[in-house]
């Protein structure tokens, strides 16, 4: 029989990578397991499988250990080849009708896709005791407000001179933070009873704890909506500092039935072991994916945290800089540098930012995509491949988090090209220009997520010649009808996944979110990128990731390179 694992220790005893030191995917995104790498056994043949996105970290990793299946294409202005679609594909090309056991720890929502596909068990665990410990939700709230005001005042220093530090200023203050009312009104808008937070972000959301307890140790946060409490579930024996314990359970199903009652409760299905599923089930407990509700609702209350992503934004923007500089003048002059070199810069100019602002939060990694466009058109992270001017581009795609007294508050998502050509440089520039003055510009309260793409590619289909001209695009290609993935996204606590700017999204923007426009440019050894970061106001969009002296007399960016 094969068996399938996604338990990350297992996979990286089988395969020997270290995950979230040589993949992409396994850093970015969050809250959602479901993206990691996972290894197949049919008993004859092990496989690793891996998204097409992060196959250039694995090549750099020279892996070799088993053969390799890749699934959900990345997007590329050419058709993708040799990928499958789903992970239910891949896995069926190499076993077609024999049943698969699951590993426990298998997200219900890649369980669920292969049981469209295929007969799947699921190899059940020993139920592990639970504590639960009761904790009042204006515990959790305090606990998001230790430099709150401090962060808020240095960002108001940082973007004084702004040409819309007028409307800005507005959302850099001392905002209350009433999340849990906005969580009570969207989850009974669901018929939601309780909500279950099982991963790192909604783990801290609903408990005011740090993620880990729930990546590493196996925590969980289950909240009754609308009441005054956050039942923290431990595992027997660890505890919640400062609290104690209310309840000793068998099992976490038993908790959650328990505290729910007869009431619906929202899982994260990206998260969430099918183990734990059918325990749940068993337990009878009502069950419905939480998840969407859960990211939704950390997207619409990033206002009360815009300070965290402005401070956030200008480190990650003069790391930035500095990185690309050291970049641009070593390739210039003939420097032997490599990828690690750059990222080097970046990270040592982010230590110097805080030193310098003296900043009470904590600048944390969160992923780094630093690739020359010769060595891969795909995300990767920095190797130590050589940069010279034999090549074209060099991407630079950076996302920090901003931590206050170990608890995320912000994320950046923030990226540049460095060129080495006339040609790179005046694509490049098209980019930038569109985005800083036409597409980010033209963002307005009320705009839904596939009007924004609307813009977007309209306004880069415009330079669509140069495209052409210089071969960084294949002839037949049209920005309005090709360019079909997102242009960006809302960002919160992580990348959003969910409101992204695309083809078919009818949600809207509205004051008090933040979010990005991106431009992907890859084709043969050209990968060029543009990306930044706004803030939406009643007026308009707000753009927060360039500093208030890159402004013109104008209000319009000078862009700092030719």
């Amino acid at each position: 029989m094969a068996r399938l694992y996604s338990d990350a220790r297992t996979v990286e005893e089988m395969t020997g990578l270290s995950l979230k030191s040589s993949m992409t995917m396994p850093t970015q995104d969050h809250d959602r397991r479901h993206v990691q790498p996972l290894v197949l056994s049919t008993g004859k043949q092990e496989y690793l499988l891996i998204r097409h996105i992060d196959s250039s970290n694995l090549v750099a990793c020279r892996f070799s250990r088993m053969p390799v299946l890749t699934f959900t294409p990345y997007w590329l202005p050419e058709p993708v080849r040799g990928v499958h679609a789903t992970i239910a594909d891949a896995v069926g090309s190499v076993m077609g009708s024999e049943r698969l056991t699951v590993d426990g720890a298998m997200p219900v929502s890649v369980y669920e896709q292969l049981s469209a596909a295929l007969p799947v068990e699921v190899e059940r665990q020993a139920a592990i005791p639970v504590d639960a410990f009761r904790v009042k939700r204006s515990d959790v709230l305090r606990r998001f407000n230790h430099h709150r005001s401090d962060t808020a005042e240095i960002a108001r220093s940082l973007m004084q001179g702004h040409p819309r530090f007028e409307c800005l200023e507005s959302w850099l203050t001392d905002r209350p933070n009433q999340s849990f009312e906005l969580l009570d009104e969207m989850a009974a808008a669901q018929g939601l009873s309780a909500l279950l937070g099982t991963w790192f972000t909604n783990f801290q959301e609903l408990s005011g704890r740090h993620g880990s307890l729930a990546d590493d140790l196996g925590y969980a946060a289950l909240y009754p909506v609308k009441s005054d409490e956050v039942w923290i579930l431990a595992p027997a024996g660890l505890g919640v500092e400062g609290v104690v314990a209310g309840q000793h359970y068998p099992s976490l199903s038993r908790a959650v039935k328990d505290i729910a009652g007869s009431g619906v409760v929202g899982f994260e299905t990206d998260t969430l072991g099918a183990a734990h599923l059918l325990d749940l089930q068993d337990a009878g407990a009502a069950l419905t994916d939480g998840g969407t509700v859960l990211r939704d609702w950390r997207e619409e209350k990033a206002s009360s945290d815009i300070p965290y992503f402005v401070v956030g934004a200008l480190a990650s923007r003069d790391a930035m800089e500095g990185a690309v500089a050291f970049a641009d003048e070593a390739i210039r002059s003939g420097v032997e540098i490599t990828e690690r070199d750059v990222d080097r810069v970046y990270w040592s100019r982010l230590s110097e930012f805080r030193r310098r602002h003296q900043l009470p939060l904590k600048l944390a990694p969160y992923f780094t995509n630093n690739h020359a466009g010769s060595r891969t058109i795909l995300p990767s992270r920095p190797t130590g491949y050589p940069l010279s001017n034999a090549i074209t581009s060099l991407r630079l795609d950076v996302g920090i988090f901003v931590v206050d007294d170990g608890l995320v508050h912000a994320c950046t998502d923030f990226a540049r090209t460095v060129t080495t050509t006339d040609a790179a440089t005046e694509v490049f520039d098209v980019m930038e220009r569109a985005v800083l003055e036409d597409i980010i510009p033209g963002v307005h309260p009320g705009m839904s997520g596939e009007e924004i793409h609307r813009l977007g590619v309209g306004k880069m289909a415009a330079h669509e010649p140069v495209f052409h001209r210089h071969g960084y695009m294949p002839d037949h290609f049209s920005w309005r009808h090709g360019y079909t993935r997102d242009i960006g996204h809302v960002i919160e606590r992580q990348e959003s996944y969910t409101f992204g700017f695309k083809p078919g999204v009818t949600r809207a923007v509205h004051p008090g979110m933040v979010a990005c426009v991106e431009f992907h440019c890859p084709y043969r050894d050209h990968g060029m990128i543009i990306e930044d970061t706004f803030v939406v106001d009643e007026r308009g969009a707000i753009l927060i990731s360039r500093a208030p002296e890159e402004f013109g007399p104008d209000g319009t960016v000078m862009r700092r390179r030719r």
